[in-house]
């Protein structure tokens, strides 16, 4: 699992938030197949919720970076945040269904909402 770990940090340096982010846990998810072409995912757990955000915020830096351009880096989300991000997103469909134009699902202070999107 070192040689997780490891990598695991330079996915997150290569995200440019020049933070040091304390890995508590890693984990592979999902059962391992040998003749699969995809890379098991891994669930990595930080010291403090700050690192999260501060990481997931700098996380599209990735898709610049050839070596990374794979890779996507999500919160784990409880089942009550999946129920209620889904609620939201059926409302923002039934809002640009009523043609309101420029909304997007955007995250404040940890929970989301619905927002004009800027130009």
């Amino acid at each position: 699992m070192m040689q997780h770990c490891a990598a695991v940090n330079g996915v997150f340096f290569a995200t440019g938030s020049g933070g040091q982010f304390r890995i508590v846990k890693l984990v592979r998810l999902g059962r391992f197949i040998q003749s699969s072409t995809r890379p098991q995912p891994i669930k990595a757990t930080l010291g403090a919720e700050s690192e999260v955000h501060d990481l997931i915020r700098h996380a599209k830096h990735l898709k610049s970076q050839a070596n990374f351009a794979s890779i996507s880096l999500r919160y784990d989300r409880t089942p009550r945040q999946q129920k209620l991000y889904e609620e939201l997103r059926d409302q923002l469909n039934e809002r640009v269904a009523n043609r309101e134009q420029n909304l997007k699902i955007r995250y404040h202070d940890g929970s989301p909402k619905i927002t004009q999107a800027k130009n």
